[in-house]
């Protein structure tokens, strides 16, 4: 009985398989789904350093089908989409230093490093102006700030946050301390630490804690929007240390970089493939 069952059941779904396939509205998703299908594209690896590539798209042939079937016709509108990863792409490279984000996105990424010696107030200057101008900004911040000002760290934890460990020592022995509570205060599995320079032992103690390694040129400490202005392309990262010149220059920063067509987005968007 069981065995006439299952039969009847595997004939019924190869019969309805075959009729979809006969159906016009499939032989027409079939007809165009290179059409709209989109490459990945893979990551930029050269030496110790990395570029993020994009994912790509193929038709959902299944799920075309059954939203146009409710309709009764072909709407390309209505074609569904799977993401295919890159093959070579950041979750799998996380050993390697990130350059900046791919510039097709024509995206920027701010980076204000909360150094031990950084004052609260000149923190929540920058704060202010970018919840005034409803603008992103991922913060970095020293495990020696932290200890200084915990009840303050709240007042960042709806910001993405980075880790600048001890006076950028990722060998400290704080270093996992630190990592947990900036990823507890922000509610990730995954985090970001700030380099200078490639330090190959350092990425590692990075990586065996889930975390991204961001490599920039310079640090911009005086002139910000002048430096903003000469440097400016898709993909950038900007890494400010937190000053007076800032505060007064960052809406001018904020103004100019959405007048050039950029978009300002955390980390986290910004690397994403």
């Amino acid at each position: 009985m069981i065995t006439l069952v299952l039969g009847s059941f595997w004939y019924t779904e190869k019969t309805v398989d075959v009729m979809k396939m006969q159906d016009d509205i499939m032989i027409e998703i079939q007809n165009v789904k290179e059409e709209y299908q989109e490459d990945a594209v893979n990551a930029e690896i050269k030496g110790n350093t990395i570029i993020p590539g994009l994912h790509g798209e193929v038709v959902d042939e299944s799920k075309s089908y059954q939203k146009m079937k409710s309709i009764g016709m072909f709407d390309e509108n209505l074609l569904a989409y799977t993401k295919v990863d890159p093959d070579v792409s950041l979750k799998n490279h996380k050993n390697k230093f990130i350059l900046q984000g791919n510039e097709t996105k024509k995206m920027v990424s701010l980076l204000f490093l909360i150094e031990k010696d950084t004052k609260v107030e000149a923190v929540k200057d920058i704060l202010s102006i970018l919840d005034e101008k409803q603008k992103e900004g991922t913060f970095f911040i020293d495990g020696n700030f932290l200890e200084q000002n915990k009840e303050f760290m709240f007042t960042l934890r709806n910001y993405e946050l980075g880790n600048l460990s001890y006076d950028q020592n990722y060998q400290s022995t704080s270093f996992l301390w630190l990592d947990a509570i900036l990823k507890n205060l922000s509610n990730t599995k995954e985090g970001y630490c700030f380099f200078e320079e490639e330090k190959i032992d350092d990425v590692s103690v990075c990586v065996n804690n889930h975390n991204y390694s961001i490599l920039v040129n310079s640090i911009i400490s005086k002139d910000p929007f002048l430096t903003v202005k000469k440097d400016l392309h898709a993909g950038q990262f900007f890494a400010f240390s937190i000053s007076s010149s800032l505060k007064t220059e960052l809406p001018l920063i904020l103004d100019y970089i959405y007048s050039k067509g950029y978009t300002i987005e955390n980390l986290k968007t910004h690397l994403e493939e």
